[in-house]
């Protein structure tokens, strides 16, 4: 038994070994390619961390390397890949407790139970690192007793946050801000240059802190001390005069209805809602798979999470969430308004109420912000994006960009004749999908531009919705009366 259970650990360090070997000869190119730029590159703040963080990694990957090599196997499978040896993990789902798991046989070990939602979870020194609604980062050791208490003043829920040594490190997205407190709560530090959208972090060996900006699709560092940033990765603006759509494929869908909502869910499937009532679930590859059996006449619809869509209703004042796999309404969200159009990001709702209001709500219904707006047509086709609203006015042959308060920040009226479907790619960009013309047209993040991607001469027909599959850059357009689905790829350059 001890022979067999010997042999395969060598199995896994063998092979372990050969990854390790690809990554460390990877690891020694890129720092001796920081070496050759050192000249003119090392004044950089940021080239200078890239190429300590990189001289580290290839320090602890030479010293595991040395361990195989040496049958320190316990070192090795401890070091670097505790993965191994370690089969357990810890899980919340923001409710008031957390489960303790075992991935080899995949069952729950153990329920630790708080009297706060759980929002943020991290294990340091055997003890959990808890960040309770908005107000506490707790300590618990493994049994649920608390070692800790840490208040903070979060206007966000603390879902993002690290704890390094005698401080904890916190993003505050609605705050716009990165902020630093040691172990009473005390604040030591604050950041909130050029920061839009805080989401997660993490440090390096050195104290340094790596932020995502969602809003800014940007990767930045702040120093240890918080006094000092640099922009690590960015997404650069994307230059739609070099964008190029590309029809792949056409299918007949032939669903004889005017279509009036057609989504991408997350894993790639697509449902297309039909005037008379028809809910079909498609695909990724566009083709039939079933039709879902909803009561009432569908108007709009979003996904909320893998198995859940919200939905509106003509002439209803209310809101579905309907489960996909069960096909049930789990829960009902009453309104005073009409709803048109609805989308889900950041865990809320957005509605087009009317013409005048866009509307954010959380799941049980509760108001967050009202948005008024001065629309012609209904609120039918938006998109919310990061701070701000986009939205088509097809009476007016105009779309219009406002923020939160409803401040206009720019309109566009150049060569559009009926709009109708729109959403946007990562770098804030807007498709439209113009009825009038037979055509799908792309305007930048800030109004200023735009490019026809296709035009009448292609013979794409009363395109209706335009929608990216999620995180790709290839998605559908579907027609007006519901004949065909295509299946585009976008290339920027």
């Amino acid at each position: 038994m001890a022979e067999s259970k010997t042999a395969k650990v060598t199995e896994k360090i063998d092979g372990f070994r050969e990854k390790l070997q690809g990554v460390n000869q990877l690891m020694k190119s890129q720092v001796q390619k920081l070496k050759t730029d050192a000249s003119h590159k090392r004044k950089y703040e940021g080239y200078k961390i890239l190429f300590d963080f990189n001289t580290v990694n290839l320090k602890d990957l030479v010293q595991t390397l040395w361990a195989i090599d040496n049958g320190k196997r316990t070192f090795c499978l401890n070091q670097s890949d505790p993965s191994q040896s370690q089969e357990t993990i810890a899980i919340t789902d923001r409710s008031r407790a957390i489960n303790v798991f075992n991935m080899n046989k995949e069952t729950v070990t153990k329920e630790i139970k708080f009297n706060k939602a759980c929002c943020g979870l991290s294990f340091l020194n055997n003890f959990l690192v808890v960040g309770l609604d908005n107000n506490e980062i707790r300590n618990v050791d493994l049994e649920g007793n608390t070692l800790r208490s840490i208040p903070v003043q979060s206007k966000s829920i603390l879902d993002c946050f690290v704890n390094c040594k005698d401080r904890i490190i916190y993003s505050d997205y609605k705050d716009k801000g990165v902020h630093c407190v040691d172990e009473s709560g005390t604040q030591i530090w604050e950041y909130k240059q050029d920061i839009s959208f805080p989401n997660g972090l993490c440090t390096d060996s050195f104290g340094n802190i790596f932020v995502a900006d969602y809003a800014s699709s940007r990767i930045s560092v702040i120093s240890k001390d918080g006094q000092n940033s640099k922009a690590m990765a960015s997404s650069k603006q994307c230059d739609i005069n070099n964008m190029t759509l590309n029809i792949e494929t056409k299918i007949e869908i032939n669903m004889d209805e005017v279509i009036i909502e057609m989504i991408c869910l997350l894993d790639g499937r697509v449902i297309v809602v039909g005037s008379k009532g028809k809910v079909n679930l498609l695909t990724s590859d566009g083709k039939y798979q079933k039709q879902l059996h909803i009561p009432g006449q569908v108007k709009s619809v979003t996904q909320i999470n893998q198995d859940t869509i919200a939905l509106t209703y003509f002439d209803e004042r209310i809101i579905h969430i309907f489960n996909m796999e069960n096909e049930t309404v789990t829960k009902v969200i009453t309104l005073d308004k009409v709803c048109y159009g609805l989308s889900f990001s950041n865990n809320s709702l957005a509605l087009g109420l009317s013409s005048d209001e866009i509307r954010i709500i959380d799941l049980e219904g509760n108001t967050l912000k009202s948005i008024p707006v001065q629309s012609k047509s209904v609120l039918a086709f938006f998109v919310h994006w990061n701070d701000r609203v986009i939205y088509n006015d097809y009476k007016d042959k105009a779309v219009y960009c406002v923020d939160k308060s409803g401040t206009k920040i720019w309109e566009y009226k150049q060569n559009l004749y009926f709009p109708k479907g729109l959403c946007t790619d990562s770098y804030g960009n807007i498709f439209v999908a113009d009825f009038g013309l037979d055509g799908i047209t792309v305007i930048s993040k800030d109004g200023q531009d735009s490019k026809a991607l296709i035009s009448e001469k292609e013979e794409l027909k009363h395109p209706m919705f335009i929608r990216f599959k999620h995180n790709e850059s290839s998605g559908f357009i579907c027609d007006h009366y519901g004949k065909y689905l295509a299946k585009f790829n976008l290339c920027s350059g």
